[in-house]
């Protein structure tokens, strides 16, 4: 599927990889992106990608997080939280690239 499911996939530690969640993330914020995240993934089955931006959490001053969903070529939904300085963001750039790849933006 690419890098970013590479990414996704390698990052995160096998007992934390599931498709269904039993139980919610701590933090209430990163909660409701993966829920929306998965929702987009869900309501449009032939998005393989979506990508959701928060330059309001406030558990990450000074940045902007990106919630990026997969669906796996197996149909497995998978998400994962980036944290890009806000100085760094080009949200033009990252809507440009995921764009090119064939993702959903949001």
């Amino acid at each position: 599927m690419g890098i970013l499911l590479d990414l996704a996939l390698t990052a995160a530690p096998e007992e934390h990889r599931r498709e269904e969640p039993s139980d919610a993330l701590p933090d209430p914020r990163a909660e409701a992106r993966r829920q929306r995240a998965l929702a987009m993934l869900r309501a449009q089955p032939e998005a393989r990608r979506v990508l959701l931006s928060d330059d309001a959490d406030q558990a990450y001053p000074g940045h902007v997080v990106l919630t990026v969903g997969l669906r796996t070529e197996t149909g497995m939904l998978c998400t994962a939280d980036l944290l890009v300085r806000r100085e760094r963001y080009d949200g033009l750039a990252v809507l440009e690239l995921f764009e090119r790849h064939g993702g959903t933006v949001h």
